[in-house]
């Protein structure tokens, strides 16, 4: 490769160490690497790889003259001595060096975006390369002129570089491409050329797994007398609530289900105290403004924090619509909402008194695909919901909605589902 003339010049040997092992840089002997003698003044920092040059003599060092030199990284596990201990791994890397004219400075790298850059494994990733050369040094005297060239000199497996070589007046641009096909730390290197002297610059890329959160659902809402109980959930766990619309409610106290707290007025936000892991079950008490009104709305704002992504924040809108009848004065029932639908769908019941109740959806064949209630409700406005699961068709679905009050009073109803898919 090319490098510049001065007093010093200074060159960094590229490499990555994705494991945080120590590593020690050094010139190899004449009899590790063949080459009978280092350059004359050229030095190499052991801990960083940083080669400094002084090559300003063009008596020794004329011009486009060419030196070779062989560097050796040593590889040493966390703790251990390198002045005592042997390495476990040793790389050894060959350079040679042409020395440019004076005034020539060497050509500059950029990538958009920034190395280093981390991706999702199966993410596109596209990296624009821009080679410069500074205005009026000494190449600029040559047949070429002001010309840079942008070359790769290593990528991973199936990436590409457009065009190979990019050959232009400065600035000149190239892009790469490489679809992330495995996990791990990957360098591309690429060679930016003024034609007598070249830079060589490296785009690491780390791959990681997918984030995948989830979002936050209401699992429950229940009444107790004039107060009504919702149960937020995300398996992410959830660190703060906000609410954005009350109608006719306000909060009484958000806690999660293993005794964590929340602080926080009126609408919120109400944040996770100091101490507690975010749980993944959190209850919210609310209590009417206006107990000669019935009917409370609220819509809510629920952030999780993603276990794929330490300290991301997920925000998760619940739907505005979501109400308590929480005086209910006989069995109701509505939906199934959204219907048609492509999966996940929702019936609301007002119960007036404790109930048991059935809830069972069928097949058009009588055969019963899904078991959604069994038990004893309490009185006010539930929520149950069916996820259908990936085995089940497209198709018309029946549910029916078997309610046992007290006193002998019984309700049947059947509502039919549309399932897309």
């Amino acid at each position: 490769m090319g490098i510049g003339r001065g007093n010093p010049v200074t060159y960094q040997v590229p490499y990555t160490n994705p494991d945080g092992d120590q590593l020690r840089f050094r010139f190899a002997t004449p009899s590790e690497s063949g080459i009978p003698s280092l350059p004359p003044n050229m030095t190499i920092d052991p801990m960083t790889g940083l080669i400094t040059w002084d090559n300003s003599d063009n008596t020794i060092f004329p011009d486009n003259s060419l030196w070779a030199v062989q560097v050796i990284i040593e590889e040493y596990d966390p703790g251990v001595d390198p002045d005592t201990d042997p390495p476990k791994a040793t790389v050894a890397t060959d350079w040679i060096f042409k020395i440019g004219g004076v005034g020539n400075q060497l050509p500059t790298c950029t990538f958009d975006p920034p190395s280093p850059l981390t991706v999702n494994l199966g993410d596109l990733v596209s990296i624009l390369i821009t080679g410069d050369d500074a205005t009026g040094d000494a190449d600029d005297n040559d047949t070429d002129g002001n010309t840079v060239t942008i070359s790769a000199t290593s990528m991973p497996p199936g990436a590409t570089l457009t065009p190979n070589p990019a050959v232009g007046t400065a600035p000149q641009t190239a892009t790469f491409e490489w679809t992330a096909s495995a996990l791990g730390a990957f360098d591309a290197t690429f060679a930016v050329s003024d034609g007598i002297i070249t830079t060589l610059c490296t785009a690491t890329i780390n791959v990681v797994q997918p984030s995948v959160c989830t979002p936050a659902v209401i699992q429950s809402e229940r009444v107790s007398g004039n107060q009504g109980i919702a149960t937020f959930y995300s398996p992410d766990g959830i660190e703060q609530i906000l609410f954005t619309a009350l109608n006719n409610l306000t909060v009484v106290s958000v806690q999660g289900t293993g005794g964590e707290t929340f602080s926080g007025a009126g609408m919120g936000p109400y944040v996770l105290d100091a101490g507690y892991s975010p749980p993944t079950t959190v209850e919210v008490v609310f209590q009417q403004v206006d107990p000669n009104v019935p009917t409370g709305t609220y819509f809510a704002e629920v952030s999780t924090t993603c276990p794929s992504e330490p300290g991301g924040l997920l925000v998760a809108n619940l739907d505005p619509t979501v109400a308590f009848e929480l005086r209910p004065e006989r069995f109701a029932l509505e939906g199934p909402l959204p219907n048609p639908t492509e999966g996940l769908t929702a019936l609301r019941l007002a119960l007036s008194e404790a109930s048991q109740v059935s809830v069972v959806v069928y097949d058009v064949l009588g055969r019963a695909v899904a078991r959604l209630a069994g038990g004893e409700f309490s009185a006010g406005v539930h929520e149950v919901r069916w996820l259908a699961g990936s085995g089940l068709p497209s198709g018309t679905y029946v549910v029916r909605v078997e309610v046992q009050e007290g006193e002998g009073r019984r309700w049947v109803e059947h509502r039919l589902v549309t399932l897309l898919r």
